[in-house]
């Protein structure tokens, strides 16, 4: 874990603190955090199903009954983001086989039909 002398040198090397225009990289060695992490969020109500458009970066989608595919419109999402996804609903068959990202939205596809209506959440990470 980087003691905050070796996190102070780092940004030291980028911009100083004050400066309103922060660019560049800040290579840490190790990060670590405790405690919670908030982000922004959409949380789809149930019985709202199928495709959606939801610009944060976390958020939950659910699947009707007989549905395996659902294309998430995310002005976050980009061809080489990272999205993460679970399925929140106990009970249902359903099992993410895959996420793929594309410049704008992402597609999210199951292992098979639903048996019930299913939610999936994710974090879009770029």
């Amino acid at each position: 874990m980087a003691t905050d002398a070796e996190v102070t040198a780092a940004v030291s090397l980028k911009a100083d603190i004050a400066s309103p225009t922060f660019t560049g990289t800040v290579a840490l060695p190790t990060t670590s955090i405790s405690g919670k992490i908030s982000q922004s969020s959409t949380i789809t109500a149930p019985a709202t199903t199928g495709n959606r458009t939801i610009n944060t970066p976390t958020g939950t989608v659910n699947f009707a009954i007989g549905a395996e595919v659902i294309v998430v419109t995310n002005s976050l999402a980009t061809a080489n983001s990272l999205v993460f996804g679970t399925v929140r609903t106990d009970g249902t068959n359903g099992a993410i086989w895959t996420i793929v990202p594309a410049a704008g939205s992402f597609t999210i596809t199951l292992a098979g039909p639903v048996e019930v209506e299913t939610s999936v959440g994710f974090w879009v990470i770029n």
